[in-house]
């Protein structure tokens, strides 16, 4: 059973926005936009991430998972990077206490995505922003001081369904029910983030997160 409390999110980037075609050594190709130029596999990464997500149905069909919400949406952060998300998840029972409130920021590096987690100070502060308007959105996290989480980065590679990626190594620190590391693994795509997150001692032995499968998120809006 996953423990939702210190969950980390990774994604993976599928054919961008339906409009792919193979390519002659049978994998997929992106397609150019309207401008003759390939879409931007960062810009992509932090669309399908954005919206409303829920682990209700996953939930409903097997025991071992709690119906969870998880929230994400764009923020006007140009210190931080081009393609900055607030993601926040709760309960669905609890949608006014998250659990978990990060900010990622979502950067293209050689061939591969990379999406970087920072920690917010004072988050109950910042809970629900993303019903707020665009200027008070910025205006919020940018009064904020954030601490990245060095090692916790998602790293992204494409494969020949889209994107896949996660963790590296053992480098996300993480102490919580004993455990000295984290990683993660997550699948991203129109209607779906699907990840699984787990907690290792220093004997690399599972101390948390799910045993079963990955969380289930559909998209809701």
């Amino acid at each position: 059973m996953i423990h939702v409390r210190q969950c980390l999110r990774l994604v993976v980037l599928p054919c961008f926005l339906g409009a792919c075609v193979v390519a002659p050594d049978g994998s997929p190709a992106v397609l150019p936009d309207e401008s003759g130029e390939a879409p931007d596999p960062a810009a992509e990464v932090a669309r399908l991430l954005a919206g409303r997500f829920d682990s209700s149905s996953q939930a409903g069909r097997d025991g071992q998972y709690f119906p969870v919400q998880l929230m994400a949406c764009h923020v006007d952060a140009p210190q931080l990077g081009e393609h900055v998300l607030y993601v926040e998840q709760a309960m669905m029972t609890a949608l006014d206490a998250p659990y978990r409130q990060r900010v990622y920021v979502v950067s293209q590096a050689d061939d591969v995505v990379v999406s970087a987690v920072n920690e917010l100070d004072a988050p109950e502060q910042v809970i629900g922003i993303c019903d707020f308007n665009d200027a008070d959105r910025a205006r919020v996290i940018n009064q904020r001081v954030m601490t990245p989480l060095p090692g916790c980065e998602v790293v992204l590679s494409e494969t020949d369904l889209g994107f896949s990626g996660g963790t590296v190594g053992e480098g996300c620190l993480n102490d919580y029910s004993g455990a000295v590391y984290a990683t993660s693994e997550v699948t991203l795509n129109e209607g779906q983030i699907v990840t699984w997150d787990r907690g290792y001692d220093d004997e690399d032995v599972q101390v948390w997160g799910a045993t079963a499968g990955a969380y289930v998120f559909d998209r809701i809006e």
